[in-house]
């Protein structure tokens, strides 16, 4: 039994090797991953100072072409004031695919307290295997291309009211945040009236809480691990932090 185990082990190990290997390599093509420095365009002024890198590695397959990627992308904020809001941008490719644009947003309003001077954010950290995408390998011209990891920096808003940048790139944010502001008041009116029942099915019912918005990926998890009672109290938390922001924000108007 020992011996069968101790094979088994190394049948998968072996595989594993296999399945990192991208299947053209036979063909001269490359076999690690590839690194590159973000790009970043944060424009004259910019109160940010980004740095990092994003990693492809690529696997080709009945004409298809699998680009796996990594990123580990942050920010540092060198203005003299705190910052609220970071609306960015990251458009990506790899050596052999066309790539994909998102965006990368930052909203301290639901947090006590602010990106401070001096203090670096995390703007995306994901390993191998959280994102990749698949498509055709169309022409042989495109297995030469330079890989490509630009950051554009869109709006900044910071805790006095005051802004850099392209307003109207804010614009689906700053409604989100007020989406969210209503939602979470509304689940604590929920509370205050059903106690722990009508908290859950106010959350199941609310349709904010299905955007991707990372306050409401922390409300999913306290609810799963810690139950209703920690979710109010992160509720009551979001909400004086959002009430001391728009007061801030309000004496600055």
């Amino acid at each position: 039994m020992r011996d069968n185990r101790h094979s088994g082990y190394w049948i998968c190990c072996v595989c594993l090797l296999l399945w990192l290997i991208p299947l053209g390599t036979c063909a001269g093509q490359q076999a690690g991953p590839v690194v590159i420095p973000v790009d970043a365009d944060s424009g004259p002024g910019s109160p940010l100072r980004v740095s990092g890198h994003v990693s492809f590695l690529e696997t080709l397959a009945a004409s298809e072409v699998t680009s796996f990627r990594s990123e580990d992308i942050s920010a540092r904020n060198i203005s003299n004031k705190p910052i609220l809001l970071i609306v960015s941008s990251l458009d990506v490719a790899g050596p052999r695919s066309s790539g994909a644009a998102f965006d990368l947003v930052v909203d301290y309003f639901f947090k006590e307290k602010s990106m401070l001077p001096g203090q670096d954010e995390v703007l995306l950290r994901r390993p191998f295997g959280e994102s990749y995408t698949t498509e055709p390998f169309r022409t042989a011209a495109s297995r030469e291309r330079p890989p490509k990891a630009q950051f554009h920096l869109r709006f900044v808003q910071f805790s006095d009211g005051s802004t850099f940048g392209d307003p109207s790139a804010a614009t689906k944010w700053l409604g989100r945040r007020e989406s969210a502001l209503a939602s979470l008041k509304k689940l604590r009116q929920a509370y205050d009236e059903g106690g722990e029942t009508a908290l859950s099915r106010a959350l199941d019912e609310d349709l904010t809480a299905t955007q991707l918005m990372s306050i409401w990926e922390e409300i999913r998890g306290l609810q799963r691990a810690d139950g209703p009672r920690a979710v109010v109290a992160f509720i009551d938390g979001s909400l004086a932090a959002a009430l001391e922001h728009e007061a801030a924000l309000d004496r600055h108007r």
